[in-house]
């Protein structure tokens, strides 16, 4: 017996049920809501499909993008319908364009970046940002201070160098520092010997307490068995980001959650994941937010593929790369108005040459580089 049914969901929310759907049942309709807010008040992006129990090989069904929230949907004829083919979602993000999805498998053939760098890794978790987190001229830097750079102030290609400082008593430093088995006594120390540090971090005294993430005491950082990483060089990212936002830091910057960086020297590589194709990629399989961001986690960072590429094109991006980022030092620090005009368009060129190869890395024919385009 066929049984129908209706859902309304969100479009890339829940793994197992897109896989059901795709592999048990036979899609008659779906109609997409993302690129409006139906629910006031709250960031959601459902869709709404139909189908039925009755699973059906080759199965194409019926697609509508509602663009407008004052349209009002009653019936498939008052509405533009596409026809695609049951087979061309995905189990990890859904794609409604089977150009789009084309392009995604095509260079889905890649290796994945975990599978060519490793795991990355997230920032710095510090439960109260307010207390360990300061804009302090005054406090040298010190095994307990760190240069630290926040999600929000992680720039494309380049991060200015700034003022933040990170607070950092890691787990079980004071309990290794003094022979004291109270806390009491153990704070009064600890003040005698960090007075400028515990002039700032005592006013959030109550508030560190509650914190879940801390170490053994209310003063410490959570355990963290990667803090050598951050004096290395690395791809640093934000979470959130509404357009590639990759940085390359070897300045031993740290970054704070839910921020993430990749212990890396390649420099090539930030060409790469700076490009176009690879912001398409992310945009087709990451989480959507308000205001066009993706949630770039990084589960969905690591499953960037990353083509082959040999020593000659390898030493042909870092040059480009170079020339991004010096390009970028002096857009940063350009006094005049026509200073900045003129790196701007030396940035733009240079975007350009990195895309054009980036492109050929991937094989792309000029039709699929325009829908990558167009899509962009």
């Amino acid at each position: 017996m066929t049984v129908a049914c209706s859902y309304i969901g969100t479009s890339n929310k829940i793994r197992s049920l897109r896989k059901y759907l795709k592999e048990e049942t036979k899609i008659q309709q779906i109609i997409d809501f993302s690129k409006v807010q139906i629910f006031k008040g709250a960031v959601t992006y459902p869709i709404i499909f139909i189908a039925e129990s009755d699973f059906e090989k080759d199965n194409t069904f019926f697609y509508h993008l509602v663009e407008n929230e004052n349209v009002f949907i009653d019936s498939r004829n008052h509405i533009e319908y596409f026809s695609l083919k049951q087979d061309s979602l995905g189990i990890d993000s859904w794609s409604f364009n089977d150009k789009f999805s084309v392009i995604i498998e095509k260079i889905s053939n890649f290796k994945a970046l975990r599978e060519k760098f490793g795991k990355c890794y997230y920032g710095v978790k510090t439960a109260l940002n307010e207390a360990f987190i300061v804009n302090n001229f005054e406090i040298p830097f010190s095994e307990h201070v760190k240069k630290i750079f926040e999600g929000k102030d992680i720039k494309k290609w380049f991060t200015p160098e700034i003022n933040k400082k990170l607070i950092l008593f890691q787990a079980g430093f004071s309990n290794k520092q003094y022979s004291v088995s109270s806390e009491s006594t153990l704070l009064k120390k600890m003040i005698v010997d960090f007075p400028e540090l515990f002039r700032l971090l005592l006013p959030f005294e109550e508030q560190a307490k509650k914190r879940y993430d801390q170490g053994e005491y209310w003063w410490e950082l959570r355990n963290c068995a990667y803090y050598d990483l951050f004096a290395k060089p690395k791809i640093i990212f934000p979470n959130l980001q509404n357009s590639n936002k990759f940085s390359f830091d070897e300045k031993g910057y740290y970054i704070n959650a839910p921020a993430v960086f990749l212990p890396t020297k390649e420099k090539w590589l930030l060409g790469i994941l700076n490009s176009k194709i690879v912001w398409f990629f992310l945009t087709h399989i990451c989480v959507v937010r308000s205001g066009g961001y993706i949630e770039v986690k990084p589960q969905y960072f690591e499953q960037i593929p990353i083509p082959e590429i040999d020593d000659a094109k390898k030493k042909v991006l870092v040059s480009l790369v170079d020339q991004m980022l010096q390009s970028q030092i002096e857009l940063h620090s350009a006094k005049s108005d026509a200073d900045k005009r003129i790196y701007e368009q030396k940035v733009n060129m240079l975007d350009k040459k990195i895309d054009e190869l980036v492109y050929k890395l991937y094989d792309l024919t000029d039709e699929e580089i325009k829908i990558v385009e167009g899509n962009v």
